[in-house]
């Protein structure tokens, strides 16, 4: 990886610490973590490693935004350690002329950093939420970090290959990611060893730039969708926070604007996502892939033509005309309009010949009376008989 990256992941990392998220971190006490953290990947002692992990506690994982960026400087940083083939990596040859840690060691204990760190919120922690924060704004990160700490030869670093594979059954076991998520990992650092990191046929001849790692587009496509602990992150003001958050308070119909100062961020069970979800999602990623992509074929019936509501234009096989099919923004709203008035008008015939149907079956069922048997004098009240004296058969019925 080439010395600008790091650089501009560093400087993102320091933007996110300089930021009041939730509170600001000085800038002595950043270059203090990058003393720290370059003491635990020199040297990987228990003393180091805690030192790291404990002013990573402090200060980044309070902000699901500052671990975000934390798990992009360590991805920048573990593969400019990877050593290409044929020589040092440009970065190392300029920063680490005189390195005492083999890049394959320092690799493996940026996994180590991050296994402590995870240890330290799930059991050692006091915030809430903490750990399913870190676990899930980490995860993105984690299959290139193993990708690089595995892309060392096997035949060689056998027992690199064998702490890696240690770690992720370990994680596994304490439950900080699924099986098949660690399953996933172990396939990556797999294929990493089978086809290590490095320069292209082009690059080592001098011909060309170095080409993007296709390993590292498939694990962004093969990675499994997980639903995060939080939407949003609970420091920032409601109006910084996703949309989707307003959803729990908003009433139809209702006059009364939402309270803002009720809204949170919404809160998750961390993990694997809800197989109708991840479909849902898929469904809506295809079909933005459509929208951009020029050699995509359409659907049958559907014609390359969009009206001006932005809705593609569908052939009607029964009538030959063109009807509006869905648009970005969903249904057609004239279709929906029209179809839900006539299943209402539908609805209301219906319900108005069950009643018509139910008022003639009581009046057939309902018993005849001949009004000479509903007299009877002893029905009379007593009271009424002694205020008003016998009234005869007439007088009762009238």
């Amino acid at each position: 990886m080439a010395a600008h990256q790091i650089a501009i992941a560093k400087a993102s990392l320091a933007a996110s610490l300089l930021r009041p998220d939730p509170t600001p971190v000085p800038r002595d006490e950043i270059t203090r973590f990058h003393a720290l953290l370059e003491d635990a990947l020199t040297q990987c002692s228990p003393s180091n490693v805690q030192a790291c992990t404990k002013w990573l506690l402090e200060n980044i994982t309070p902000s699901s935004g500052r671990i975000k960026t934390l798990g992009k400087y360590l991805t920048a940083l573990s593969a400019s350690f990877i050593t290409p083939q044929g020589g040092r990596s440009g970065v190392q040859a300029q920063a680490l002329p005189k390195e005492k840690t083999r890049s394959k060691r320092r690799c493996l204990h940026i996994l180590y950093v991050v296994n402590d760190l995870l240890h330290a919120t799930k059991y050692h922690g006091t915030a809430p939420y903490a750990h399913t924060s870190l676990t899930s704004n980490l995860q993105p990160h984690l299959m290139d970090l193993v990708g690089s700490a595995a892309s060392c030869e096997l035949s060689n670093n056998g027992r690199v290959h064998q702490r890696i594979a240690e770690l992720l059954d370990h994680w596994e076991r304490k439950g900080y990611y699924t099986q098949e998520y660690c399953k996933k990992m172990h396939i990556a650092a797999s294929a990493s060893r089978a086809a290590p990191h490095g320069p292209s046929s082009t690059e080592a001849s001098g011909q060309g730039a170095t080409a993007p790692s296709g390993n590292t587009a498939s694990r962004g496509k093969d990675a499994p969708f997980v639903m995060p602990a939080t939407h949003g992150d609970r420091s920032i003001p409601w109006y910084d926070l996703p949309a989707g958050n307003m959803m729990p308070h908003m009433v139809p119909n209702s006059p009364i604007p939402i309270n803002t100062r009720i809204m949170q961020p919404l809160q998750f069970t961390a993990g694997p996502a809800d197989e109708k979800l991840v479909s849902a999602v898929k469904d809506l990623l295809k079909e933005v892939e459509s929208i951009y992509d020029s050699t995509h074929q359409l659907d049958e019936g559907i014609v390359a033509d969009i009206d001006e509501m932005g809705q593609p234009m569908i052939l009607d096989a029964d009538s030959g005309e063109l009807v509006p099919g869905n648009g970005y923004y969903g249904s057609n709203w004239e279709r929906w309009r029209t179809e839900t008035k006539s299943q209402w008008k539908s609805q209301q015939k219906l319900q108005s010949a069950e009643a018509q149907e139910v008022q003639l079956v009581y009046q057939q069922q309902k018993p005849k009376r001949d009004p000479a048997q509903i007299w009877r004098p002893e029905s009379v009240p007593l009271n009424f008989q002694a205020c008003f004296g016998k009234i005869t058969q007439e007088e009762w019925r009238f």
